[in-house]
C-alpha cells in the first residue's frame, strides 16, 4: 500500500486544504501516512477540523487502533521531540495542546512545511488474523510492572536487566526486589532516567526515549505488542549483541523474561526474531548471508 501522488482529501468548500502526500505499510502490519495542511484562516477550529479529517482518514480501516502523529519540521524537533502512541480520543488533546504551544512560541513556523507523519498501530481484534490477548498476571514469562508514576518504560527496562543479571554492583536479593518492584525498581529506573538524560514526562516516555535508553545501555530492546513475532513494534539496535524483551499493551510496559516462553516456542533466533519449534535456517548477516541453522 503506497500513495503514487499527493491526493487532496479536502473539498472546495472547506476552510483548509489537506493533502495526503504518502501512504505505505510498515513490518508488523504497521500503517504509516504522511499529510501537508494549509489553513484559509487563523481560526483554531480550522485547524481542528483539518486534524480530524486527517485522524479519521487515517484510521478508517482500524477505528480502535492505536495512533502516533508527529509534525516533522526542524523548528518542531528542536522545541518538542515527544509525541506518544496514544488511543484515538487521548492522542487528540495531547497533541493539539502541544500544537497550541509550539505554534505560540514560534512565530517563525510555517504551518505549510511542516509534515504530519500519522503511524497507526492495529487492534485487530475481530478482524483478520486475531490479535492474541495476554494475561499477563498468568503469563509466567512476563513480569508485570505495577506504578503509580509514569515510568513504567524505565521501570520495565531496569526489571529486564535485573532478571537476566546485567545490573552491575547488585546483590542477588537485590535483584530479587527489583524484580519483585519493590522501591529499588522505581530508585533505579529514576538513576536511569538521570543517568541516561532521558526526562521523567507527566504523559509517560515513548519509544523515542526507550531508543536513548538502549543507546545509553549499549543493549538492543525489542518491543511486543503480542506474543507473536509478526506484532514487533520495534527491532532494536542491530548494532548490540545483548538483547532484553518488553510487552507494550494497553499504554503500559511489561519485562518479558523468557522469550520463549512468551512466543510460546521451543526456540528464538536472535537474528530474524523469530519463534521456532524445531529448526529454523537463517541468513547471518555477518557472514555473506551464509545460510545456518540457529537454536537458542
Amino acid at each position: 500500500m503506497e500513495a503514487k501522488k499527493d491526493k487532496i482529501l479536502s473539498k472546495r468548500g472547506d476552510s483548509y486544504k489537506l493533502v495526503l502526500t504518502k501512504e505505505y505499510k510498515h513490518k508488523a502490519s504497521i500503517y504509516v501516512f504522511n499529510y501537508k495542511i494549509s489553513l484559509k484562516d487563523e481560526k483554531q477550529e480550522t485547524f481542528t477540523n483539518a486534524f480530524d479529517h486527517m485522524v479519521d482518514y487515517s484510521i478508517k480501516d482500524y477505528p480502535n487502533g492505536r495512533i502516533k502523529i508527529v509534525p516533522i519540521h526542524e523548528i518542531i524537533i528542536t522545541k518538542h521531540k515527544s509525541w506518544p502512541i496514544r488511543t484515538y480520543n487521548t492522542v487528540k488533546k495531547l497533541f493539539m495542546d502541544q500544537m497550541e504551544r509550539l505554534l505560540n512560541s514560534a512565530e517563525e513556523l510555517n504551518l505549510e512545511e511542516v509534515i504530519f507523519e500519522v503511524t497507526v498501530i492495529p487492534n485487530r481484534k475481530g478482524k483478520g488474523k486475531a490479535l492474541k490477548i495476554l494475561d499477563v498476571t498468568n503469563k509466567r514469562s512476563i513480569i508485570q510492572i505495577k506504578n503509580d508514576d509514569t515510568i513504567c518504560l524505565s521501570r520495565a527496562i531496569v526489571t529486564s536487566l535485573a532478571s537476566n543479571k546485567l545490573l552491575k554492583d547488585f546483590t542477588d536479593s537485590q535483584l530479587k526486589h527489583i524484580n519483585e518492584g519493590r522501591p529499588l525498581q522505581k530508585r533505579v529506573a529514576e538513576d536511569l532516567h538521570e543517568q541516561s538524560g532521558v526526562e521523567i514526562k507527566e504523559e509517560g516516555n515513548n519509544l523515542d526515549d526507550l531508543k536513548a535508553f538502549e543507546n545509553y545501555l549499549n543493549i538492543r530492546i525489542i518491543v511486543f505488542t503480542s506474543n507473536s513475532t509478526e506484532y514487533i513494534l520495534y527491532n532494536g539496535n542491530e548494532e548490540y549483541n545483548e538483547q532484553i524483551y518488553l510487552y507494550y499493551h494497553d499504554e503500559h510496559f511489561d519485562t518479558i523474561t523468557n522469550i520463549t516462553g512468551f512466543l510460546a516456542k521451543r526456540r528464538f533466533c536472535k537474528v530474524c526474531l523469530i519463534g521456532y519449534t524445531e529448526q529454523h535456517t537463517c541468513k547471518d548477516k555477518h557472514s555473506n548471508n551464509y545460510q545456518k541453522t540457529t537454536y537458542l
